[in-house]
């Protein structure tokens, strides 16, 4: 139980809550900035394509910097020098209806091809086949040093599937340079953050007045939690 003196709590500054109000999103301009700057990357690399492999923390999941979507969604990425991308997309009725649901309210995906059936090594092979990179250089985000144990041995199945049936190709390792590129945020990023940044120091605003004479600690955690809940239902952070 808290039974230490208010005074100091009382003299805290009360947060402004009015920019929980604001939606940041990033827009089409963006994707095309980052897409842009990962282009001129591969050309500094000499592929001609890459496959992204999705992480299983927000830290090392590079494939939504290409398709802005949740984590979990887009387990990998074909991200070609030039055309259009496409996306394995994962085979749960959740992820399914969540687009569907954009779609309807006129949100538009910064990918436009979804492949949302069973996906298999094939499925490269006859893709990279159909686009003339039977003998191309790859570049592979999601086995490096940033990387993940998953995501490393998933990155070594698919290249060395790959690799069987298409020997000419090569497989370049681009991670630190992927994520020299993704370090530097845009405006519309930093405004993200910033809205991230205040939805937690409310709930920590509210974690602090919990911190009354007589409030047991579960009391004051939830506090917290239903604040931060909150936030995340109604702001999608």
């Amino acid at each position: 139980m808290v039974t230490g003196s208010l005074a100091q709590l009382q003299s805290l500054p009360k947060l402004d809550r009015s920019k929980l109000l604001e939606y940041p999103t990033l827009s089409l301009k963006e994707r095309d900035r980052r897409w842009n700057l990962v282009r001129k990357m591969m050309k500094e690399n000499d592929v001609h394509a890459l496959i992204v492999i999705q992480g299983v923390r927000r830290e090392d999941n590079p494939a939504n910097y290409f398709t802005n979507e949740p984590i979990g969604s887009s387990p990998f990425v074909f991200f070609p020098l030039s055309g259009e991308p496409f996306a394995f997309g994962a085979r749960d009725l959740l992820v399914v209806d969540t687009f569907m649901k954009s779609e309807a309210y006129g949100i538009k995906s910064w990918v436009k091809d979804w492949r949302f059936g069973p996906s298999g090594m094939d499925d490269w092979v006859n893709e990279l086949k159909k686009r003339g990179l039977s003998s191309a250089r790859i570049g592979i985000i999601g086995k490096g040093t940033f990387s993940s144990h998953s995501q490393a041995l998933i990155a070594n199945t698919i290249t060395n599937a790959i690799k069987t049936a298409l020997p000419k190709v090569t497989f370049v390792e681009l991670w630190r340079p992927f994520v020299d590129i993704m370090l530097i945020k845009s405006q519309e990023e930093i405004a993200m953050f910033r809205k991230a940044a205040l939805v937690l120091e409310v709930a920590s605003e509210e974690f602090v007045w919990a911190c009354k004479p007589g409030a047991r600690v579960s009391g004051i955690e939830n506090a917290f939690m239903i604040q931060l809940s909150l936030m995340e239902l109604k702001f999608g952070l």
